[in-house]
Formats: structure tokens, sequence, C-alpha cells
């Protein structure tokens, strides 16, 4: 799966800290897991959406989404198929009890899912191996490795887009070719994808010999800007209780 965030990243994301957005894309997620009533995922619409439009990134974050299309059906089908109660259409397999469940938990992961595309989208792969980093320290007394745990995430996302990059252009390479079969272009996408991620682990290496490495990020500090946001979002969850 691509992650588009790394080149869908605003300029005005740099106004708040990568520990404030983390903190808004917790207090997202769990307010999308946490919601029951109609009145309350029009809030987190609502919140979503300014979200989205404050960074100009509503169709990145549709973008994402739409990826987990497949899931969010799936999702649905298996409660209206497994559940129990009163029927659909007359039917002795459609169920209205499922319909409502999987239509909630549909809206959950949708939610969720959208909350989550925001903080990629905002945020560096160093950035949040920094904060990975910095969330581990004091589970360092345990013998936890908070660097090495950091610079592995890092690099977990420094090279996903690669690999996704490569199956792309499998794709593309399948529509303008109608033979060759599928295990020769397989192989040939292997080896194109082995290659680049070869070439950019050099880079990398050079660029972290010459004295950028990945734990030496340094997160900015709150400013009021942050202050602000934390505030609006700790409005948001009062209003959210106050409508459950």
């Amino acid at each position: 799966m691509r992650i588009p965030g790394r080149l869908l990243l605003s300029s005005r994301a740099s106004c708040l800290s990568t520990g404030t957005h983390l903190t808004l894309t917790v207090v997202g997620i769990g307010a999308s897991f946490h919601a029951r009533t109609p009145d309350q995922f029009l809030l987190l619409f609502f919140v979503a959406v300014a979200y989205a439009r404050l960074f100009a990134l509503g169709a990145g974050v549709l973008q994402f989404v739409w990826r987990f299309r497949y899931l969010l059906l799936s999702t649905l089908a298996a409660h209206v198929l497994l559940s129990s109660g009163p029927t659909l259409l007359g039917t002795g397999w459609l169920f209205r009890q499922g319909l409502d469940a999987g239509m909630l938990m549909a809206l959950r992961l949708g939610f969720s899912i959208a909350f989550a595309a925001l903080l990629c989208l905002l945020t560096r792969p160093l950035e949040l191996s920094a904060m990975l980093e910095l969330l581990l320290k004091p589970f360092s007394r345990l013998g936890l490795a908070p660097g090495r745990l950091g610079a592995f995430w890092g690099l977990v996302l420094h090279f996903l887009p690669l690999v996704t990059q490569g199956k792309g252009r499998w794709a593309s390479r399948r529509k303008q070719r109608s033979g060759g079969g599928r295990l020769r272009e397989a192989l040939a996408l292997v080896e194109s994808v082995l290659e680049q991620l070869l070439e950019d682990a050099r880079r990398l290496s050079e660029s972290t010999q010459g004295g950028r490495h990945l734990e030496s990020v340094m997160l900015r500090p709150p400013t009021a800007r942050d202050a602000f946001a934390l505030l609006l979002s700790g409005a948001f969850l009062w209003l959210f209780w106050r409508l459950g």
C-alpha cells in the first residue's frame, strides 16, 4: 500500500509539532471507536473535514480511505450475513441487526483510517521515528532500545514507497503487454525493486556517514499554535461525550 503523505505533505503542516499531530490523531481514532449516535458521527465528520481543509489535504485523505474500501465492505457484509434477528427483504440470510452493526463498524473504521491518514500526510518518516523513540524512552529501563526501534521504523517508512512504486510499474507493464507470462513479469518486478532498494540503501548509508543519523532528528518544541490546537481537541472531546 502506497503512503501518499510523502508526496502530499503540506507546507502549512510545519505550524504544528509532530506531537500535536499525534495527539490529534489519537483523539480522533479514540472518538471514532466510541462513536454511537448520529450526532457524534456528524461531529467527527466536521472535525475531520476541518482538519483536512486546514492543510489542504482533503483529496489525499479520500485517496487513503478509498484504498481500504474492500475492508469496509467486507466488514459490512460479514455483519449482515453472520448476525441474527429480524431479516431484510423477506430473506433468511440478510439480517437487519447485522446491517446496523456493520454500518456502525464501517463508519468507525472509516473515520479511524481518515485520522491515521492525516497523521501520515502531515508528518515525515523521520519525524514519526523520532516521536516513537521519544515515547519508548521510559521503557529503556526494561531492556528496550528506543533508538534502534525508532531507526528501524524510520527505515520501514522510508523504503515502503519504493516497493509500492515497483508494484505500480508492474501493473502498467501488464496493461501494455498481453503476453510474456506472469512468472517472468513477477521476476522482473522483484529484480527491479531489489535494485532500487539496494541503490537507495547505499545513498542512505552515505548520508548517514555524513552525519545525518536517523536518531539525531530533533522534534520542534510546542508553540502557541500547538496549545491552541490541543485546547480545541479538548473542547471536541467534551462536546463529543456530551452528545453521547
